[in-house]
């Protein structure tokens, strides 16, 4: 057993150890660009964000391209359609548009659920075709995403308010104007 890996059951350490042979898995990360690029693409903190900007976190379209453009395409939907979706909209959506479904309904709408930008709501009714058995859902907007974004975003400033006020008490010239920095 290496060290710092005491107390860790066989799940647990398999999953870091995937995590350590090929990064974090992207069903479970997020594209967050640096700070100086962040205002090179318009979003700064007093810019307002548009749900393109939101789901380039999740598919960045310099990586995905093709899947950033369903994403913004589907969301745009969700957020027009007063109602939820149900899986004949998203169907018709996607002839309309000529978007692949598997790619849509095995990778995008999963990773936009995931992220909690949709929920996914199961309807208990089983519909059986000739190859496949499914059942049907509708989709509707989440606050999730939102929600642990503005938990994280507040954890972390009262963190790092604690760390000046702590060092303030230590050295009270550190943080006096003369020394401010500007944050970025």
């Amino acid at each position: 057993m290496k060290p710092g890996r005491k107390g860790l059951d066989d799940v647990e350490r398999r999953k870091l150890a995937s995590y350590a042979s090929s990064g974090v898995k992207s069903q479970e990360a997020l594209f967050w660009p640096s700070v100086d690029r962040l205002g090179k693409l318009g979003i700064t903190s007093d810019a307002r964000l548009e749900m393109r900007d939101i789901v380039g976190l999740i598919f960045p379209s310099e990586v995905s391209p093709k899947y950033n453009e369903i994403a913004v395409s589907f969301m745009d939907l969700v957020l027009k359609t007063p109602y939820n979706l149900t899986h004949d909209d998203m169907g018709r959506w996607l002839r309309e548009n000529g978007f692949s479904e598997s790619t849509f309904y095995n990778v995008v709408r999963l990773r936009l659920r995931r992220a909690g930008l949709i929920k996914i709501s199961r309807l208990g009714q089983t519909v059986k075709t000739s190859k496949t058995k499914y059942s049907k859902s509708v989709v509707s907007l989440s606050e999730s995403f939102g929600r642990i974004a503005e938990r994280v975003g507040s954890e972390y400033t009262s963190i790092v308010a604690k760390a000046r006020k702590d060092y303030t008490g230590r050295n009270p010239k550190l943080f006096s104007d003369e020394n401010k920095v500007e944050d970025n």
